[in-house]
């Protein structure tokens, strides 16, 4: 008996090493290169241990331009070629429109599930992205221009104590609490004592936790790893008990008490949370889970991508002195009070400040991803359907034939017309990055209030780097402790 089961399992081994060869050996049918892949995880375990800024440094230097890899059982083209995500992005952009399918999320949780960068139908995508961006057009801009700008004078009361005594102090826990607080106000139309709290707040607690946790889940390794069709079903429901459960239930009742709020004091159409209330997407009003979905998407991914971007932003201003007078020049010949949002984009400079720091660290380095709907010829290439495309934005962005000595600061080089298809830290086509107007209003204003008032100094020890900190994940770009100290301005 025992032997009969030995022999059984021998066989269901063999065939499982056998068709795990085979669907591993995709690439070399294809006739791409690149790195070997295990027959157990793919390439996850070399993607973790050196980190998509480096595995796609170095797989380019080996392999080129295309190649290759597999997230687990997932088979990705990794490219940098400008024709092909063109197609990709915009001219074919709709058998590429839906991101890469890792968990279907819609069974072990429907609110996190309803988010809009997991939905997989392009016209309830495209529905619930109006919603959105209806809460950014120009004629609301200025509403959120006073918004914001509310919560960075708050900002500036709250480092203005660091900047008297002459203390240097880790910038990024009151921009992480800016970017919250503004994000609330916008979302929700809500000022939330979380700049101001002694603690953390919990509701900034569970949003670092949901994105340590979704980075570091050994349930999510395992589920990318093994069949859906035999073991993931299981997984996913593990993964969601551990992550969501614990992390984002609690931020769901969260959000879902506010929005009961927005309720009971309608301020139709003002912020994203108002639009996802009254308006209608596909000739209905959105579902309760939707609603919460999508106002979680814009909480956690507003928040949390801005106030990486700001922490960017206040380290090169320390980096580069010479380039925070030429700003603080620019702003005082510029800055009209009166007109703010037409004082934002008449800022030239702060344009390329920006630019050439998103260039050198975009926020989220693994962001744009594709997956092919059906079989898709480029030239003599194959894109097989269910393959996914990705962009990689720090070998892009670096490329020395369109971005000359590509790893020095030079926001000058954003005063020539460059081609738009090697800069892309927000994404390209319908499914660009929809808060991006947001981001960058905050960014904009931000930076412009603290020149305003403060001289930005790097402390001793940035001083001697070369190059931020950084923690570099497939999903976030995160700073470790930048420690910057404020030399408040006369006037």
């Amino acid at each position: 008996m025992w032997l009969l089961l030995l022999l059984i399992l021998s066989i269901y081994l063999v065939l499982v090493y056998t068709r795990r060869r085979e669907h591993f050996a995709l690439f070399n049918k294809l006739g791409l290169s690149g790195p070997t892949p295990s027959v157990l995880t793919g390439n996850l375990l070399q993607l973790s241990k050196l980190g998509h800024t480096e595995a796609f440094r170095k797989w380019q230097r080996l392999f080129g331009d295309t190649y290759g890899y597999f997230y687990g059982l997932q088979p990705i083209i990794v490219t940098t070629d400008v024709e092909l995500l063109r197609k990709v992005l915009l001219k074919d952009a709709h058998v590429f429109y839906n991101r890469m399918f890792q968990f279907n999320l819609d069974t072990p949780h429907p609110v996190a599930g309803r988010q809009v960068h997991i939905l997989r139908d392009a016209n309830e995508i495209k529905a619930v992205r109006t919603q959105f961006t209806s809460a950014f057009t120009s004629s609301k801009l200025k509403k959120v221009i006073q918004t914001q700008e509310d919560a960075i004078r708050l900002f500036l009361e709250v480092v203005k104590p660091f900047a008297v005594a002459g203390n240097a102090f880790e910038v990024s826990k009151p921009l992480k609490r800016l970017a919250m607080d503004v994000v609330s106000r916008t979302t929700f139309g809500l000022a939330l004592p979380v700049q101001t709290a002694e603690k953390v707040p919990e509701i900034l607690y569970l949003c670092e936790k949901i994105a340590l946790e979704s980075l570091t889940s050994k349930t999510e390794f395992l589920a990318t790893c093994l069949p859906a069709s035999i073991t993931q079903p299981t997984l996913r429901a593990l993964y969601a008990v551990k992550l969501l459960a614990h992390s984002m239930d609690p931020l769901v009742k969260k959000i879902g008490a506010v929005i009961d709020v927005r309720r009971g004091n309608p301020d139709r159409y003002g912020t994203i949370v108002d639009n996802l209330l009254y308006k209608k997407i596909l000739g209905r009003q959105m579902t309760e889970e939707e609603i919460m979905a999508n106002a979680a998407t814009a909480f956690f991914a507003g928040f949390d991508t801005s106030a990486v971007t700001l922490t960017l932003i206040v380290y090169r201003l320390g980096r580069h002195p010479e380039w925070q007078e030429k700003l603080r020049d620019e702003i005082r010949e510029l800055w009209n009070e009166a007109d703010a949002s037409a004082s934002i984009s008449s800022l030239k400079l702060l344009d390329r400040f920006i630019s050439e720091t998103l260039r050198l660290q975009p926020p989220v380095p693994a962001f744009v991803l594709r997956e092919a709907a059906k079989d898709y010829w480029h030239g003599s290439l194959l894109i097989p359907q269910g393959t996914s495309i990705q962009v990689p934005l720090t070998v892009l962005q670096r490329d020395p034939k369109v971005f000359p000595k590509p790893n020095e600061f030079d926001p000058d080089r954003f005063a020539l017309n460059l081609p738009s298809a090697y800069y892309m830290p927000f994404g390209e086509g319908p499914r660009s990055c929809v808060g991006m107007r947001f981001a960058l209003t905050l960014v904009k204003q931000t930076t412009v209030r603290l020149l305003q008032n403060y001289r930005v100094h790097l402390s001793k020890q940035l001083q001697a780097t070369q190059d931020p900190l950084m923690e570099d994940s497939r999903i976030l770009t995160r700073t470790k402790d930048i420690l910057v100290r404020l030399e408040l301005l006369e006037g």
